[in-house]
């Protein structure tokens, strides 16, 4: 299983994704901007939870349900970004 430093790194780079991405439709899209502002939004507080359990983590084995968290929110946040185009 992955090290606090490998998981806090996925963390950012999905939610710099995310972020990206949703910027990027607002400037292509201008008049569309409050249904990408709920994503980064969301995003954002989706960031502060991952850090704080991953900061919390005493050992490999509470990786598991973090590193589950994670893969379940990335599926969720490809359909909304699919969804915005």
């Amino acid at each position: 299983m992955a090290s606090k430093r490998t998981l806090k790194r996925h963390v950012n780079y999905m939610i710099f994704d995310v972020i990206d991405e949703c910027f990027n439709h607002q400037e292509n899209n201008p008049g569309d901007t409050a249904n990408s502002e709920k994503w980064i939004e969301d995003a954002a507080n989706f960031h502060m939870e991952m850090m704080g359990a991953i900061s919390k983590a005493k050992s490999k084995a509470d990786f598991k349900p973090i590193y589950t968290a994670i893969e379940e929110k990335q599926k969720v946040y490809v359909e909304a970004l699919n969804s915005l185009q």
